[in-house]
């Protein structure tokens, strides 16, 4: 059972305080998220989603748009260059998260991550127009 499935079938209240209970001290660790109202931790945990990743696989590739953000639960990746491979400028491993600047900005990667291990991670994503809406905040704030 896949655990999209399982929250599927609980009330929306339940659901919502298990994915509280398993992923609210991962998302307070994003400095974005660190000294927000409970309120938007339940919005952010409530839209995460579940994703395993096997040994030797891509989660972010060099030059694509970055539209989510990651929590890796358990497992390991490497961060390299796209040109130069066997150079890993850090490995990540359980409880850290990455891809935070790219979901903000909508921005391009800026280095492969690869799998290292099997990886349980949760993704945050963003839609365009979420990004938009954003960003016309942004501009608006500075002008004002």
């Amino acid at each position: 059972m896949k655990r999209d499935e399982f929250y599927s079938d609980l009330s929306h209240p339940l659901a919502t305080e298990i994915r509280v209970f398993l992923y609210a001290a991962m998302v307070k660790k994003v400095p974005y998220f660190a000294n927000v109202e409970r309120s938007v931790i339940l919005k952010v945990v409530s839209v995460l989603a579940d994703e395993i990743f096997l040994r030797g696989d891509f989660l972010v590739r060099e030059g694509e748009l970055g539209g989510e953000m990651y929590f890796l639960r358990r497992g390991t990746v490497a961060v390299f260059k796209r040109d130069n491979p066997n150079v890993v400028f850090t490995t990540l491993e359980d409880g850290t998260f990455f891809g935070e600047v790219g979901l903000q900005r909508g921005i391009k990667r800026t280095a492969m991550i690869q799998a290292r291990s099997t990886c349980d991670t949760v993704s945050l994503r963003v839609s365009k127009t979420a990004r938009m809406a954003y960003l016309t905040t942004m501009v608006l704030c500075r002008v004002n």
